[in-house]
This record gives structure tokens, C-alpha cells and sequence, in this order.
């Protein structure tokens, strides 16, 4: 390597640009020569000067990331962009990048789409890979998930480990591609074998829970364990929770608490909301602490998280840790029922039919009652079958419903519903009210 930089330096200092551009690589990665950042600004500019594309745009990475020359976002985007209009690939994949999060520039999601699409149809693997992930979300293009599909895969083919891993996602998921969980897991494996961290959390948790095929937990804990120490949130959050449930590693509450901590304090919301959840409980280590679990679930619900959104609802509702206030419980079932929580779409119906938080309204509360059901509320289909055994609520009697809904709850786990369809079969109903009056009730 020694020598072929003192060759380099030979026909650098003709200002032969490729020769002053490799030379510029030499020095920023050590190779043959001393690291030397400020040297390599000095050659990259000699040889963009001639605007030689690829010098341009390693010349803007040092402006961006202040590497041997004072940082200067402005100037980093003059040279993508030169970079970038003489068809650069790499260079019109990092200006995307800044359209997209708006660093030295507006954000521009439809301009960054643009750009990407320019270094992909190039064969730029990484620019494949984020227009890939533009069109499976609807990001400056309309949404096309076969689109995305045959993006990731360009990109997989030349081996990009975030993309294998983003393919991975769409074959367990069957979005834009046919639904294939063990192929999933191979795509993950290889993503995790190159090192790509989100892709070792996520094949540690396949492997985990059996995705694809028989569950290899230890093998899973090995693979989260790698994430977590690299930093990743979410894999330091199931980790934890492999510690709390001697899940592949023996069972350890200081762990698995540290663990979960270690993802809170970087603000991920599922472990804001498990040691919500530790204090509201007492569990893995914690006393009891209302105010805290609020404080936890609060910062969880904040972030969007449906679970905590749900609990801290039912704080609210019932004053744990806080005053009563059905106006803000409502508020909070109703974010996360938006969300398909299934528990939150049952109180938002409870809050409905009872009045609280919002005007009564019953034929508002059965269509919420409704929809919790079809997503496998148990107490939803209590409910509803108790209002259409005893012509309740909105509805009129109808026994057939009723049954249907008793026995769907009693699948779902229901402690009442068998006493319901009893009770049906002709247990007689108490005096004074309908069995429904003595067999409804939930938590409040």
C-alpha cells in the first residue's frame, strides 16, 4: 500500500484528478499513509477544481462532517450538487438524503424521491434502497408496496444489509410479495451476518419467538445481546424482557430492569411503557408507585405508544396517581383506538355508553363495542352479547347474536361468558333485574 501511494503522490502532483481523488481516499482511511483529514480536504479540492464528480462529493462530506476543514453545511450542498448534476450516483443519493431530513436545505420529500431515483436507476444500491423505503411508505411518491419490493431487492442483490433487512420486514409481513416467514429469516441472517444492527435485533427476536420456523432462544439472546450493546433501543428493550422471562438467559430482574432503562433513557417508548407498567405492578425489582407508572406512561403516550396511551387513559379515569378527569381519559382511549387497540376501542365504547368524558350516546357505543369485538376484545363481546340477549343499549333482542357473541368471548378467554350461555339455556333470571345487570362489569 506504501507504494502504491508514493505513485498516487507522483501523479497527484501533476493534478491528475483520479490519482488526487484516491490519493484524498488514502488519507482519510489510513492506507499507505498517515491519517491525515486535513490533507485529504486539500487533495480532494485540487481535484475539484476540475470537477472531478467523485472528488466533489468526498470534498462535501468533509464540509458536512467538519473533517479537516471547518463545517460548512451551505458549501457541502454546493458540492453535492455539482457532484450530483454530472450524474454522480453517490452524490445524488447523499443530496436526496439532505432534501429528505432538511439538513442544509428545505425538506423536500418529492426532490429527495427525484434524487434517489436518479443514483438508482444508476444501480446505486443504497439510493435503491431508500426509494425503496419511499414508495413502501408513501413518502414523496404514491405508495407502492410491489414497487418497494423490487427496489429492496435490486438493492439485496448487491448485498446492502439494510436492505435485506427491509425486504425481510416485507416478506413477513406479505407486503408486496407473497408472505414467507422462513424466507424472512434467512434475509435477516444475512443482514445481521454483515452487521447491520437493526437487522441482528430483528433476526435475535425471530429467532426468538419462532418466526419462520422452531424457536432457538438462546441463539435469539446471543443476536439481541449484539444489538443491544451496539446501542440499538428496541433490541436493549427485548433483551430485558428475555432477562425478566428467562427467555434464552437465565432468568435476572437487575438485568432485565437495566436493560429496559438503558432503551428508556434513549426515549423508546414500548420500554417508557414497560417500566410504566413494572411500577404500576410492583414487578421486576420496583415498589409500587403510581405517580411514577403515570410518568412513564405519560412519556410512552407522548410518543405515540397505544398501550400506554390506553393505561394512561384508565389512570385518568379512575384518579390513580392523578385527579379524575373522564374529559382527559376519553381523550386519551380515543388516541389510542385510532391506533387499533383493541382494550383502548373498548373503554372509548365503555366512556360512550356510560357518559363519560363525552355525551352518552348508545348507538355510538355499540359501534365502538363493535369494532373492539372484530378486533378480539373479550369484553366487547360480552358486552355486546348481554345487549342483545336483554334488547339493551342500541340493540334489540336477538339470541342468535347473543350466543354468537357469548361464545366468541368464552373462546377469547371471558370469565362471565360461560355463565352467560348458561343462562341462556334457560337458567331463570333473578327477580329484580336481568342477569345482565348481575353478570355485567368490568374494572373501572
Amino acid at each position: 500500500e506504501e507504494e502504491g501511494v508514493r505513485w498516487l503522490e507522483r501523479a497527484a502532483e501533476q493534478d491528475f484528478a483520479r490519482a488526487l481523488d484516491i490519493l484524498g481516499d488514502c488519507c482519510v482511511n489510513g492506507r499507505g499513509t498517515q491519517l491525515d483529514l486535513v490533507r485529504a480536504a486539500e487533495v480532494y479540492a485540487r481535484a475539484a477544481q476540475q470537477d472531478h464528480p467523485p472528488s466533489l462529493f468526498s470534498l462535501g462530506l468533509c464540509y458536512e462532517r467538519g473533517d479537516g476543514v471547518e463545517e460548512d453545511m451551505p458549501r457541502a450542498i454546493e458540492l453535492y450538487t455539482r457532484s450530483a448534476e454530472s450524474g454522480y450516483a453517490a452524490a445524488q443519493c447523499r443530496l436526496g438524503f439532505c432534501y429528505e431530513i432538511g439538513k442544509g436545505v428545505e425538506t423536500d420529500k418529492k426532490e429527495a424521491a427525484r434524487l434517489y431515483r436518479a443514483a438508482a436507476d444508476g444501480g446505486y444500491a443504497a439510493a435503491q434502497c431508500n426509494l425503496g423505503f419511499f414508495y413502501l411508505n408513501g413518502i414523496g411518491v404514491e405508495r407502492d408496496a410491489e414497487k418497494a419490493v423490487e427496489l429492496f431487492q435490486k438493492a439485496a442483490d448487491q448485498e446492502l444489509p439494510r436492505a435485506l433487512d427491509l425486504l425481510g420486514d416485507c416478506r413477513r409481513e406479505g407486503r408486496g410479495v407473497q408472505k414467507d416467514e422462513a424466507e424472512a429469516m434467512e434475509l435477516y441472517r444475512r443482514s445481521a451476518q454483515l452487521g447491520y444492527v437493526p437487522g441482528q435485533c430483528d433476526y435475535g427476536y425471530g429467532l426468538v419467538s419462532g418466526l419462520g420456523g422452531k424457536a432457538r432462544p438462546a441463539e435469539g439472546a446471543y443476536w439481541l445481546q449484539q444489538a443491544a450493546d451496539q446501542g440499538d433501543a428496541r433490541a436493549q428493550n427485548l433483551l430485558g424482557r428475555c432477562y425478566r422471562h428467562g427467555t434464552g438467559v437465565p432468568v435476572d430482574q437487575e438485568k432485565a430492569l437495566e436493560w429496559c432503562k438503558r432503551a428508556a433513557d434513549q426515549g423508546y417508548a414500548a420500554a417508557l411503557y414497560t417500566l410504566g407498567r413494572y411500577f404500576e405492578r410492583g414487578e421486576c425489582g420496583l415498589a409500587k408507585d403510581q405517580k411514577e407508572a403515570l410518568r412513564y406512561y405519560r412519556a410512552a403516550a407522548e410518543k405515540g405508544e397505544p398501550n400506554a396511551q390506553n393505561n394512561l387513559g384508565h389512570f385518568y379515569y379512575n384518579g390513580y396517581g392523578v385527579e379524575q378527569d373522564y374529559a382527559e381519559a376519553f381523550r386519551w382511549f380515543e388516541r389510542a383506538a385510532l391506533q387499533g387497540l383493541p382494550a383502548a376501542e373498548y373503554n372509548l365504547a365503555l366512556c360512550c355508553h356510560k357518559g363519560r368524558g363525552t355525551p352518552k350516546d348508545l348507538p355510538r357505543a355499540a359501534a365502538y363495542y363493535e369494532v373492539a369485538a372484530e378486533d378480539g376484545d373479550p369484553d366487547a363481546m360480552y358486552t355486546l352479547g348481554c345487549w342483545y340477549r336483554d334488547g339493551d343499549g342500541a340493540m334489540e333482542v336477538d339470541l342468535s347474536a347473543a350466543r354468537s357473541y357469548f361464545e366468541q368471548a368464552r373462546k377469547a378467554g371471558h370469565p362471565k361468558a360461560e355463565e352467560a350461555l348458561r343462562a341462556l339455556d334457560g337458567q331463570k333470571k333473578e327477580e329484580g333485574g336481568s342477569v345482565w345487570k348481575r353478570l355485567f362489569g368490568r374494572r373501572e
